[in-house]
């Protein structure tokens, strides 16, 4: 008789509510925290847009890599705008998660959103 199979990869993801802004260059810096059921490589992407205006968008995007394990594992990210300088105040953070699950080699995706505040930032 066979073992039974190994169970799947689990991947959680949350994000902090809060982030930072360096005030000199308008940088962000965003995170979260990430746990597998299993040990695994995880990549990180996402975008942070806020309102810098009535007309006007900053946005920045993010890729990183990070280990993974059952522990729940700290991750952050700085990200640079690509048109105006972030602020501190109100955000949007879309991040995805994907691994390869170890034991099937099946990608595992996860994705979260939410609005966040950047502090510091003061001019």
């Amino acid at each position: 008789m066979n073992p039974p199979p190994p169970p799947p990869l689990t991947l959680n993801l949350t994000l902090d509510r809060n982030g930072k802004v360096q005030r000199v260059n308008g940088t962000a810096t965003v995170g979260g925290t990430i746990q597998c059921s299993q040990a695994a490589t995880v990549q990180l992407s996402g975008t942070v847009t806020q309102r810098a205006s009535r007309s006007a968008l900053s946005t920045g995007f993010f890729n990183i890599s990070a280990q993974c394990s059952p522990t729940p594992t700290t991750w952050s990210a700085r990200v640079a705008s690509q048109t105006i300088p972030f602020n501190a105040g109100p955000a949007q953070l879309e991040t995805t998660a994907s691994a390869i699950d170890p034991n099937f080699g099946l990608p595992i995706t996860v994705q979260r959103s939410g609005l966040i505040h950047l502090d510091g930032g003061k001019r």
